[in-house]
C-alpha cells in the first residue's frame, strides 16, 4: 500500500523522489503507532501522552527508517514481492528477538 499507492501518488504530485520517499516513510511510521497513544488524547491526559510518546519515540524512528528503506528499495527495484519479503523477514526478526 505505501509503496505502490502512496509513494506513486506522492511522486506524481511532488515530482521529487526524496520528498515522496520521506513523506511515505513518515506515513509508514505513523501507521505503526500503537493504539495506546490514542487513549491519552481521548482522555486529554497530556502528561501521560507525553510519557507514552517519549517511550515510543525510538520505535517510531525505527519504523520511519524502515519505511524510508522500503521506499528506496521499491524505487530502485520496482518489485513489490521483494518489498513484501523484506518486510516479512524484518517482522519475523523482531518477533524472534522479542521472543528470546
Amino acid at each position: 500500500m505505501f509503496r505502490v499507492l502512496l509513494l506513486t501518488a506522492l511522486l506524481d504530485r511532488l515530482g521529487s523522489r526524496l520528498e515522496a520517499v520521506f513523506l511515505s516513510g513518515v506515513a509508514f511510521g505513523l501507521m505503526h503507532v500503537p493504539g495506546e497513544l490514542i487513549q491519552p488524547v481521548v482522555d486529554l491526559d497530556w502528561g501521560f501522552f507525553k510519557a507514552v510518546v517519549h517511550d515510543y519515540a525510538p520505535k517510531f524512528l525505527v519504523q520511519v527508517w524502515l519505511g524510508l528503506f522500503l521506499g528506496v528499495l521499491w524505487l530502485r527495484t520496482g518489485s513489490i514481492i521483494l518489498i513484501s519479503a523484506v518486510h516479512t523477514l524484518l517482522n519475523l526478526a523482531v518477533d524472534f528477538a522479542v521472543g528470546l
